[in-house]
Formats: C-alpha cells, structure tokens, sequence
C-alpha cells in the first residue's frame, strides 16, 4: 500500500489568487524598472504572514504602498499599463465624506483605486497607511525601515516585516471595525500565529506614527486582541466618532477589505 500523500486540487479561490500575484508580479517588475520602490501591503503578504502561503487567504485587489513623491509618477506608469482611476465619488458620496473628515469621524483618504478594464485587475495605490496621524512623508520613512524581501511566485518583492505589519493589522481592523468579517479574522490569526515579542514593537511603531489609540481600537474589536492590548497599555474602548463610522453612517470608506 503506497504512503504517497494525495495531492490536493486547488480550490477556484486558490486558482484565482494565484492568478492574481501573477499579474502583480508582472507590476511590480514594471514599477522596479521605473525606479518606483513599492511595498506589498496585505494580499499574498498576509497570506504568507498568516497562513504560510497556503492561498487560505483569499484577496481580491492588490494594495502598493510607494513614497508619497512618487505617487505621480506611480500613477502615471498604472495608466501607461492600461488601468485608470476607478469612478470618482457621487457628489452626494463626496460630500458625506468631507463631511465625515471636518468632524473627525473619517481620516483622510490614504489610497486610490485603480483598475484594468480587460480583466478587472485592481490596484490600491497608497501613499499612506489608514488610521495614522503622522503625515504620509513620515509614514513612509518610518514603514520603509521596516522593509523585508519576500518571494511571490518566484519573484522577489518587498513587503512589511512582522511588527509593521501586526501594527497594519490591527489599523486595519480599526478602521473597518467590528463587522468587517475579514479584518477581524485577519487579527484573530495574527494573535495565534505571531510571537508575543512583535506587538510590543508594533505597539512603539505605532506610537511613532501616531496611531497608538487606533492600534488599541483595532485590538479590541477581538477577544485576543483586548487581552494583548491591555499588555501592552493601550485603550480598546472605541471613541465615538469610532462608533459613528463603524455604524455605516461614513459608509463610503467601507467599499474594500
């Protein structure tokens, strides 16, 4: 009797991630020969972070963070390899967001999509990271410090290491809050798989870009997460103007996990 394991046939969701970093891949290569530096945000990063690059996390998007100088040029090289802005905001969208921002319960935007018609290929180009007070110049110098190199079908990319990217996790989970499904799960496997040592210093990152209260936030929003957070000094109790955007009335910054 053979004790050949039986191999596993990927599932659709596998299939289509696994396309999806192809095409990334191919993107990246064009912002390296540019002279464009990118960071992989989310996507197959966590998936390697989280799951050891099994694919169990699937994405839908691609999400680049580059120097906030370069955005221009940045953007400029998405449209020469056919994709453009998504739509803008409806007036009355628009509106509710600038409303959201003047009373503090929306922070302002920290990436654009931009999509590619032939095969719906999106990109989120960030110049930032959402929940942070720092501007987007002292992000970038702080998170690029915190660069590693990791492989994505065959092709060496950059990405966050393990603090700055436990620090992006629970900024996610921050910003979607409580009943976005995906970011809550993102945070719960983070608390599992990564080692205690990494959220002090995510903790001290935090503090340097200025989203301590939003990293206690998004820690509270799972069980795991509050226990973490009271280790680590930080608040879990949501602020109301928290409580006001996770309720749906800032609606418009919830289109995307």
């Amino acid at each position: 009797m053979s004790n050949r394991a039986t191999p596993t046939t990927p599932s659709t969701d596998q299939l289509a991630t696994f396309s999806l970093d192809v095409k990334y891949t191919r993107i990246a290569s064009a912002f390296t020969a540019a002279g464009i530096t990118t960071i992989l945000l989310k996507g197959p990063a966590f998936d390697q972070l989280l799951f050891d690059g099994t694919r169990s996390r699937t994405y839908c998007d691609i999400d680049l963070l580059v120097d906030p100088a370069r955005v221009l040029a940045a953007e400029r090289l998405l449209a020469r390899l056919g994709f453009r802005r998504a739509e803008p905001e409806s007036a009355v969208r628009e509106l509710i967001r600038r409303a959201g921002i003047a009373v503090g319960v929306l922070g302002a935007a920290h990436a654009t999509a931009w999509i590619r018609d032939r095969d719906q290929f999106t990109v989120d180009l960030h110049d930032t990271v959402p929940e942070v007070c720092a501007s987007a110049e002292e992000a970038w110098l702080a998170l690029r410090a915190h660069r590693v190199t990791s492989t994505v079908v065959g092709a060496r990319v950059q990405t966050l290491d393990r603090t700055a990217s436990a620090l992006l996790i629970a900024l996610h989970a921050a910003h979607h809050g409580p009943g976005w499904n995906r970011a809550r799960a993102d945070l719960r496997r983070a608390c599992e798989v990564l080692e205690r040592d990494v959220w002090p210093a995510a903790a001290l990152l935090a503090r340097e870009l200025r989203a301590e209260a939003a990293m206690g936030i998004g820690l509270g929003t799972v069980g795991d997460g509050r226990a973490l957070a009271h280790e680590l000094g930080l608040r879990t109790k949501p602020t109301p103007a928290y409580r006001l955007m996770w309720s749906g009335v800032a609606w418009t910054e919830r289109g995307r996990a």
